[in-house]
């Protein structure tokens, strides 16, 4: 009797996996090479459809101010906007298929970010180049000496409050150090905290560190024009203080 209702309960498996595979109500999936992206504000990134036989596929967007997409050919393009998510649908012309892909765009908005340039992997690093080498190696020490000592106080960590723009924080540790506002787009940072503007343009390394490239060769030539100056770049490093690790 035992094996009677096994042999039973097997064909009735069996019975509905065919009946739901036959259900008309129940959609194919076009499969692509991932469902979930996690792309930077300002970056690219593309997925492929991996069902080759598939044609006359369409493709819509839950909001292009989030992330821009198109199809070419077997891939699909995505651009990342504004942080924020979107999600992609792909959908077969006269079948019924279908397909989604949600997209989220990395900005800077969250918790805040913490400077983690004090060890091996993210160094501090401060570039000169001018023809006055003595000149250099001072304005070098100069600026090691503005940025790493402060660290003594505390972790530096900067907070953002809006998307694309609005207000900052700076702080060592719990003390606070300045605060103004900022813009956001295409990788470029621009912090407004006095009258002078300080561009940056962020270099991603993860979804949740990122690296931070401050030009300020015109700066020190405007301050020092009879040393030859044609480099003075700072790059420092950023980790989400939201993130372990």
């Amino acid at each position: 009797m035992n094996r009677l209702h096994y042999c039973l309960g097997s064909l009735f498996a069996m019975v509905t996996l065919y009946a739901c595979s036959n259900d008309p109500k129940v959609k194919p999936i076009i499969p692509v090479s991932a469902y979930d992206v996690s792309v930077w504000a300002g970056k690219d990134t593309s997925l492929t459809i991996l069902d080759t036989a598939v044609t006359g596929i369409k493709l819509t967007n839950s909001n292009e101010t989030i992330a821009a997409a198109k199809l070419e050919g077997r891939k699909i393009l995505i651009s990342g906007v504004k942080e924020g998510v979107a999600v992609l649908t792909l959908s077969v012309l006269n079948e019924e298929r279908q397909g989604g892909v949600t997209v989220k765009v990395i900005g800077l908005q969250g918790v805040g970010w913490r400077r983690v340039d004090r060890n091996d992997k993210y160094p501090l690093t401060i570039t000169i180049e001018a023809t006055d080498a003595t000149f250099a190696e001072q304005l070098k020490k100069q600026l090691t000496e503005e940025i790493l000592p402060k660290v003594t106080e505390g972790p530096a960590n900067l907070v953002f409050t809006g998307a694309n723009n609005g207000t900052f924080m700076e702080g060592r540790g719990s003390k606070l150090v300045r605060e103004g506002n900022f813009t956001f787009a295409n990788l470029k940072l621009t912090l407004n905290p006095a009258a002078n503007p300080e561009v940056y343009t962020i270099v991603p390394q993860s979804p949740t560190s990122i690296k931070l490239v401050r030009d300020r060769t015109e700066e020190f030539k405007a301050a020092n024009p009879d040393k030859g100056i044609t480099l003075v770049k700072v790059e420092t490093y950023w980790g989400k203080i939201n993130t372990p690790g």
